[in-house]
Parts: structure tokens; C-alpha cells; sequence
């Protein structure tokens, strides 16, 4: 049996508030789900569904696979 490996795009930003979906280029909603981490975010796209982890204190974000993905593998 093959373990999945979820490979994550990693994108500089230059702020939360503008980040784009690296998919479909459409303006990411913002969710802050850990009250005691305001700088990680989770960013999704109601365009076309893609989800990403946001840190705001490196400016960076990374793409979590969609689970389809994973259950190719």
C-alpha cells in the first residue's frame, strides 16, 4: 500500500487582506480559526474551492491539497 505525500505550493504574499488563489487568481476568503495565532490563517476560494495555509508573519502561503488528490495515490 503507497502512503499518499501531499506535495504544498508555497507563495509569498504581500499581505492577508490580498491574497489571491494561486488556482484561479480570485480574492481568497480570510478564516481565523486558532484565536491565540491571529498571524496563521486559512485562506479558501469560493471560485473553485481551493483551500491554502496563510502565515501572515512571513508574508507566505501554502496550498493544501484537495483531498481528491490524495485519494488518487
Amino acid at each position: 500500500m503507497r502512503t499518499p505525500v501531499a506535495r504544498f505550493e508555497r507563495t509569498w504574499i504581500g499581505e492577508a487582506a490580498g491574497a489571491l488563489c494561486s488556482c484561479c487568481g480570485q480574492r481568497l476568503d480570510l478564516h481565523q480559526p486558532d484565536a491565540e495565532r491571529p498571524d496563521r490563517l486559512l485562506g479558501t476560494c469560493a471560485e473553485c474551492g481551493a483551500w491554502f495555509l496563510i502565515d501572515d508573519a512571513t508574508h507566505t502561503m501554502l496550498a493544501i491539497p484537495d483531498v481528491r488528490a490524495v485519494r488518487r495515490n
